[in-house]
């Protein structure tokens, strides 16, 4: 820290006597005047120069604001939904299985994050962001059908090994294995999918805490039920 305040301190002297070094060695003479005018315009463009990288830094940060501000102006609309209907509008989002009134509910929901699709160049044409628009939707199928193939592919290896121990199948162990078997997916393709086969509900009124290690979803699932993510498959 000391050099380098020596350094900044030492430069405006370094640039003054380089420059009048080479005008002296170039064959003019340096009188008073020129030396005082010269003194005197290095003055004037001292301040610029000091604040010039603080103005880099600042355009850096501009131009990552715009990008993140373009990223979220270009997300799809959030679609609001009337009290006691569900995403897909068929079946109602207030009652639950026993017949009481549920305030929220997730069914199977998956989510995914709008921010992971890939950005369209600008002044691009509508056929090409027709096709880039086509090819996120083939991206998220895909991301499901691995998801799923993985699933069933489990709980089959599962569901024949207890079979030939002579053991009867727990559906409800399987259930309980659901999460697990979902993280053990295809990485690349279902890392698009933020959650997946979430079922919850939560009564009016009622105290609910989300607790969970780090990077276990906890965010993301608040982010959910506030319609902040994209809602793929299921119903919320």
């Amino acid at each position: 820290a000391g050099v380098s305040m020596m350094l900044w301190s030492a430069v405006p002297l370094l640039v003054s006597f380089s420059t009048f070094a080479a005008y002296v060695l170039s064959g003019h003479k340096l009188d008073v005047a020129s030396s005082l005018t010269a003194l005197a315009l290095f003055q004037i463009l001292r301040f610029p120069l000091n604040m010039l990288p603080t103005i880099v830094n600042n355009l850096a940060e501009a131009s990552v604001s715009i990008s993140r501000v373009q990223s979220f102006l270009m997300c799809d609309e959030q679609e609001m939904l009337d009290e006691g209907t569900s995403s897909s509008g068929n079946e109602s989002n207030t009652t639950n299985i026993e017949g009481s009134t549920c305030g929220v509910r997730l069914k199977d929901a998956t989510f995914v994050y709008e921010s992971k699709k890939p950005l369209v160049e600008a002044g691009s044409s509508a056929v090409v962001r027709q096709l880039h628009d086509m090819r996120w939707q083939a991206a998220l199928l895909k991301a499901q059908l691995d998801e799923a193939e993985a699933l069933l592919g489990e709980q089959k290896r599962d569901s024949s090994s207890r079979s030939r121990n002579g053991e009867p199948t727990d559906i409800f162990a399987l259930v309980d294995e659901e999460n697990s078997l979902i993280n053990n997916a295809n990485e690349d393709s279902s890392s698009l999918l933020a959650l997946k086969r979430i079922n919850f509900s939560c009564q009016p009124g009622e105290l609910v805490a989300i607790v969970g290690h780090v990077g276990s979803g906890k965010s993301t699932f608040i982010q959910s039920l506030l319609s902040e993510t994209r809602l793929v498959s299921g119903a919320a």
